[in-house]
């Protein structure tokens, strides 16, 4: 699984246009991985079985075979240790008088030691004159040998590909590659990546036995609510930072009009965009791009932070919908929980405006209504320039919760903008 982000890493650092990121290959290498690992553990006994069998085997097999050639010269002792030869010899004895027992592991010690004997007395062999000309001797030496590593290499694929269904288990996993901070082009990428193993969840349960599907399917559907969640704060804090940085701008009053004037056309440039895109009519500069580029001049951390900001919300708008245990997710929408609260917090926050000293003894009082309604304006601009970021229209909640703070005094036990200036 690690291997198959460092994949996708690399996949994506190429890409261009966004698009194109959700490259499906990673997922379909997921899948075919899952249906191997099925098949695996389908014959895992029966692999077993046929390796003990064949050791089995390969001990009378081995004995006659070597003893003929060491009666008819046919194979020079001086190329081989004399003293592995004896020991083989024992070991073959021993596991000729004990047979397996259905718990031992296929990858003890003595197993060990008799493949590597074979590996050895075969390369030494292989390569002596009148061995190769011996067509019996040669066939049943590479015959053996081809066996063995192929035992080999299956019992090595299924001890790597018997714990693949730890795939599910990688909340951690995509916590550490979340949690790397917003300021690294991550977002995407995991969304494509991860989100996307999400979206597909039903594409891949019918490779697991029930147990696992039930297993993995509530474990899909917490991580599913978790990392959502966790992106949609993450999403928010964001919003937070730009509007942050859209006060600090509209405190100059040489850019006050390039802020208003890109924030008022914005709307404008996406419907229009839109029109130009479905038409497929060449592509129009949209209105305010010279604001963009004098902000971008003067204030970089603001183009920065709607940059931060865009990243996140493409990555939320790859999957429409998440499907898993008959749920639908919508992770676009997940945003508007977050967002309720924050916007609510925002009116109490930007009417608790006092004068600046601390003295609990001077007159603290709300901003002026004008100033208040001014700052109401931009953030309804800055919340509809949001939701187009996510192809939401947030209009309804704003307003929403616009009402819920002109609630009269007896009928709203939080703060609101009613009791904020009643009680001033």
């Amino acid at each position: 699984y690690l291997w198959f982000l460092h994949y996708s890493s690399d996949v994506y650092k190429s890409k261009k246009i966004i698009g194109e990121i959700y490259d499906l290959s990673v997922l379909t290498s997921i899948y075919e991985v899952l249906e191997m690992r099925n098949v695996i553990l389908k014959y895992n006994t029966v692999v077993k079985r046929y390796y003990r069998s064949f050791i089995s085997e390969y001990d009378c097999q081995a004995l006659a075979h070597y003893k003929l050639l060491k009666d008819t010269g046919k194979l020079h002792f001086d190329d081989i240790d004399l003293s592995y030869y004896e020991g083989f010899q024992k070991l073959c004895d021993h596991f000729k008088n004990t047979p397996y027992s259905e718990s031992e592991e296929v990858n003890d010690t003595p197993l060990s030691m008799r493949l590597d004997w074979l590996r050895m007395q075969w390369r030494n062999v292989s390569g002596e004159e009148n061995c190769c000309s011996h067509l019996e001797c040669c066939t049943v030496i590479n015959n053996v040998a081809f066996h063995a590593r192929a035992i080999d290499d299956i019992t090595t694929l299924v001890d790597t590909c018997a714990p693949i269904y730890l795939l599910w288990n990688f909340p951690a996993v995509l916590k550490s590659l979340l949690h790397s901070g917003i300021a690294t082009p991550g977002f995407i990428r995991y969304s494509s990546v991860c989100i996307g193993v999400f979206s597909y969840f039903d594409h891949f349960q019918k490779n697991l036995c029930p147990e696992e599907r039930i297993a993995c399917s509530e474990l899909c559907f917490i991580s599913v609510d978790e990392q959502l969640d966790h992106i949609s704060k993450e999403c928010n804090q964001s919003f937070l930072v730009y509007l942050q940085q859209i006060r600090e701008a509209t405190k100059n009053e040489s850019l006050l009009s390039s802020v208003n004037s890109w924030l008022q056309r914005w709307s404008e440039s996406e419907k229009r965009l839109e029109v130009v895109s479905k038409l497929r009519i060449m592509t129009i500069e949209p209105p305010g791009k010279e604001s963009s580029l004098t902000l971008q001049g003067s204030l970089p951390e603001l183009i920065q932070s709607y940059s931060n900001l865009a990243e996140i919300c493409d990555s939320l708008c790859l999957f429409r919908s998440i499907s898993v245990l008959q749920h639908n997710f919508y992770p676009p929408q997940s945003v508007s929980t977050h967002l309720e609260k924050f916007i609510i917090s925002e009116f109490v926050n930007m009417a608790n405006t006092y004068d600046g000293s601390m003295d609990k003894n001077l007159l603290q009082f709300p901003c002026r209504p004008s100033v208040m309604l001014n700052n109401v304006n931009v953030l309804r601009r800055l919340v509809s320039q949001f939701g187009s970021l996510l192809n939401l229209n947030f209009d309804s909640l704003f307003y929403s919760c616009l009402l819920s703070m002109i609630i009269p005094k007896d009928l709203s036990p939080n703060a609101s903008l009613v009791s904020i200036y009643r009680d001033w």
